[in-house]
């Protein structure tokens, strides 16, 4: 019997950001732009996202990954909040797991922090802030109005805007999303309250149905054990 090996793990950190995608992993002021590649399979890949070694048992080297992405991303002070997230961040877990000498087992795990839909009346935004809050509410729009197609069993335009292409496997041949939604205690947020249950209400009616299965992709690109073509990293 084939001995079963310990699961590899790499990890990717990005932010969506004014309808583009930025790597959270590399340090501020050098070139952390990132480009969706789609591969052969029509899956969008992240070209030019920092790749890192993580190991979800070493709590040391998660937090200090989670750590750097957070000091990277970025935060303004608003009249509704002191430290205002202006992006969407998406962590990906890419696990890798050799079962046999012929099977190569892969999955990817993504946790995503949507930044909160905002009104500019209240929050008192303006220029580039009131910029970022109205590609925020965009992109929430969209990724709404994807959980709404996958409700009614119709195909989502999965190339609707950054978030939402990011995010396709776990929409779509048996992924599985689980959303926590928070609401604001305060009377005078009733309204953005409301509309943030309507969303999850949304997302509580979507069954994503199991297709066959196709190998998820690796943090590189590929989809088995061998390296890519070429040989190099992006």
């Amino acid at each position: 019997m084939f001995p079963e090996s310990r699961p590899f793990t790499q990890a990717t950190y990005v932010q969506v950001y004014n309808g583009g995608i930025r790597c959270l992993l590399k340090p501020k002021g050098t070139d952390n732009a990132v480009k969706l590649q789609a591969t052969a399979e029509r899956e969008a890949r992240l070209k030019g996202a920092e790749v890192k070694p993580c190991d979800p048992t070493d709590e040391d080297q998660v937090f200090a990954i989670l750590d750097e992405a957070d000091s990277n991303r970025i935060v303004v002070k608003t009249a509704m909040n002191p430290a205002s997230s202006r992006s969407h961040s998406i962590f990906s877990l890419y696990i890798e797991a050799k079962k046999s000498e012929k099977k190569t087992l892969l999955g990817q795990l993504n946790l995503v922090d949507l930044a909160g839909s905002e009104r500019p009346e209240k929050s008192g935004v303006t220029g580039d802030e009131l910029t970022e809050a109205i590609e925020i509410n965009q992109s929430l729009s969209h990724l709404g109005n994807t959980f709404l197609q996958i409700g009614k069993k119709q195909k989502p335009n999965f190339r609707c805007t950054p978030l939402v292409q990011v995010l396709e496997k776990s929409f779509s041949d048996g992924g599985k999303t689980l959303l926590f939604v928070n609401l604001s205690p305060m009377a005078s947020d009733a309204p953005e309250s409301i509309g943030t249950m309507r969303f999850g209400e949304n997302v509580a009616k979507c069954v994503i149905e199991k297709k066959k299965n196709k190998e998820p992709k690796k943090a590189d690109g590929s989809s088995d054990g061998s390296p890519k073509k070429g040989g190099g990293k992006d």
